[in-house]
């Protein structure tokens, strides 16, 4: 009788104790594609920009100089150029299927030191720019590490716009407010209260010429962000090496909580990310990771 392949006795990563789960050695960027691709995955993405679009149904369009253009009540002399119309959801999956596919196909990079990794949302057709000369997360030159956990995280913005309406093709516009749409999922999730603003200084905050009060509104309005918040929840998925059907459990969230930013040693607000997750807001952030298109 034949011997059983040493394939059908290999566990799969989800089946492994989670400290062998941790510190996933392969290519974050198209581990994050394979999630993405997933239909349920996918789905969940698809489903909240639906939703976002759907919150800017007639709000007014208005192109700020220097800004770009915004849709959303505020107080502004410039008069409205006209009303939204949402995109429908059958534009949004071919759109989101047609990024997808251009994302995972090539990488935009920058030599230039003062350039950091960002996207061209101001643009039609904008893509994602990754730096590999950024060093503000780190003190040394950045490493190839660093350059996968941005590669994804920039890629998957590009994706997860969740602070954006209209196609990337013809243009994005711009949300006048950023969880519109979202509030009752963010904010219950986060307690940015929670966050040691003094010790998130004594970090960071003086390596960027700022006060520590000037320090905390910049930051804090950072993890306001959904879109850094979901790009920071992807990560914690890419650390696990999750596939599109593994469960992001509390078990996944103590053991990142203690481990991720010293395995990685990558720190992007990842420190005040985890605080702002306390006791009280687990439940509501592994309901979050797990149906937010992560």
């Amino acid at each position: 009788m034949n011997e059983p392949s040493a394939k059908l006795n290999e566990k799969s990563r989800s089946e492994l104790p989670i400290e062998q789960q941790a510190n996933f050695e392969g290519s974050w960027t198209n581990l994050m594609l394979e999630r993405m691709r997933d239909p349920l995955i996918k789905k969940q993405v698809a489903d909240i920009i639906f939703r976002v679009e759907e919150s800017m149904r007639g709000e007014p369009i208005r192109n700020i100089e220097g800004v770009g253009k915004i849709v959303g009540t505020f107080q502004d002399s410039t008069p409205p150029e006209g009303m939204y119309t949402p995109r429908t959801r059958e534009e949004i999956e071919k759109e989101l299927n047609d990024d997808i596919e251009q994302v995972a196909i090539s990488t935009p990079v920058t030599f230039d030191r003062i350039c950091e990794s960002t996207i061209l949302f101001k643009q039609p057709a904008g893509r994602e720019i990754v730096s590999v000369s950024d060093q503000q997360f780190r003190e040394n030159r950045q490493t190839d590490g660093d350059r996968g956990i941005t590669e994804a995280h920039e890629k998957g913005h590009l994706l997860r716009n969740y602070e954006f309406v209209g196609s990337r093709e013809k243009g994005w516009y711009k949300k006048r407010q950023m969880k519109a749409g979202l509030d009752d999922l963010w904010d219950k999730t986060f307690d940015l209260e929670a966050i040691d603003w003094h010790d998130s200084y004594g970090r960071n905050g003086k390596k960027f010429q700022k006060s520590e009060d000037k320090w905390k509104r910049v930051i804090a309005g950072y993890l306001r962000s959904p879109m850094e918040c979901a790009e920071r929840m992807a990560q914690l998925k890419n650390y696990f090496g999750m596939a599109g059907g593994n469960a992001f459990t509390k078990e996944h969230l103590r053991y990142a909580k203690e481990h991720y930013v010293k395995d990685t040693g990558f720190d992007n607000q990842m420190t005040e990310f985890f605080q702002s997750i306390t006791h009280e807001k687990e439940d509501a952030f592994i309901e979050l990771i797990n149906s937010a298109g992560i």
